[in-house]
């Protein structure tokens, strides 16, 4: 038993040793000024910090309140401004464990063209002239997705653990360059969403009742581990409880740092929360709600988007209600 206990010796650091430690952050941030990732939301950028190298971010909602709507136009935002920037060996990760391949990349479609997503899934009329006059972009934008396609074989959800997810990051960037025959950095990776990830093999010895919750927590610490390991920010998404304890008001039902299903560990070990919620999964559309600093109209486009937690002296808890274009995700602060 002795021989498997960690060093504790490397957990002691001299006054001298924090100094020159702190130093070296500074000068480490410094050097990666230009790979934080801001939110490229007009007004909340202002609030909300650019995520650094080695954080972890949730985005927080309950079910069907534009949480995977939300990290796409992040991830899609931040891929347009590596294209502008000629950052050509920096790539975005994306990892989706409900949607298939296919479409996901109908999102994409829908970005670049306008067409309605739904029509294009279902089949319906499709101007094949502009989908192929965006099949370049489409093609060129630098996120690599890793998730299961209706056309390949041989990879499955149930295989979508975090162990498999990060080996095949590894692949993606590993030192033989195997994908694009050079090397590669990630600038963000984007997994969505935490309560979705498939078992873990190692876990799922646990008692039954106790996997999920195991499961999740370790699975936010392996999510630290690895925004350290590729020197990145992740964002994750999170489902909310669906019964709130943390809204800001009744007619607020915008979930707090502590309303993420599973574990309270999610609250304590993310460095930046993101709340979303979407009044017309709640209330009816043209109905009006009071809060404390006003009064709203639930519509089909309206959110709220809330800072429930920004580590480091950051500031944090307010809240901004947005107009959500869903063609491109883009948001549109009211005030």
């Amino acid at each position: 038993m002795t021989s498997q206990r960690r060093d504790v010796r490397k957990a002691v650091y001299t006054p001298q040793e924090v100094s020159t430690l702190g130093l070296s952050e500074i000068r480490r941030a410094e050097m990666n000024r230009s790979r934080v990732v801001p939110l490229h939301v007009p007004i909340i950028d202002d609030y909300f910090y650019a995520l650094r190298p080695g954080e972890i971010c949730a985005v927080q909602a309950q079910t069907h309140n534009f949480k995977s709507g939300f990290i796409s136009a992040w991830e899609a935002f931040l891929a347009e401004e590596l294209v502008r920037a000629g950052r050509e060996d920096e790539i975005i990760i994306h990892v989706d464990f409900e949607t298939v391949i296919e479409q996901q990349a109908a999102g994409l479609y829908t970005r670049y063209t306008g067409l309605p997503v739904a029509s294009i899934m279902r089949g319906d009329f499709v101007d094949w002239g502009l989908l192929l006059a965006k099949e370049p972009q489409v093609a060129s934008t630098p996120i690599f997705r890793i998730g299961v396609s209706l056309g390949r074989e041989g990879f499955d959800f149930e295989d979508m653990y975090l162990a498999n997810v990060f080996s095949a990051i590894d692949y993606i960037i590993g030192d033989n360059n195997a994908v694009l025959g050079r090397p590669l950095t990630v600038a963000a990776i984007f997994l969505d969403y935490l309560q979705a990830f498939p078992f873990d093999p190692t876990v799922a010895r646990a008692p039954i009742e106790m996997q999920r919750r195991l499961q999740v927590r370790e699975d936010v610490y392996r999510c630290r581990s690895a925004a350290k390991r590729y020197n990145c920010p992740i964002v994750v998404g999170l489902q909310a409880k669906q019964h709130l304890e943390g809204i800001p008001h009744k007619n607020l039902l915008i979930p707090g740092i502590y309303d993420g299903k599973e574990t309270s560990d999610i609250g304590e070990r993310f460095d930046r929360i993101i709340s979303l919620w979407l009044p017309k999964t709640t209330h009816a559309v043209g109905e009006f709600l009071e809060y404390p600093e006003g009064s709203f109209l639930v519509t089909e486009s309206i959110a709220w988007v809330r800072v429930n937690k920004q580590r480091g002296g950051m500031p944090s808890g307010r809240y901004w209600m947005v107009d959500i274009d869903y063609t491109t995700g883009n948001m549109t602060v009211i005030t």
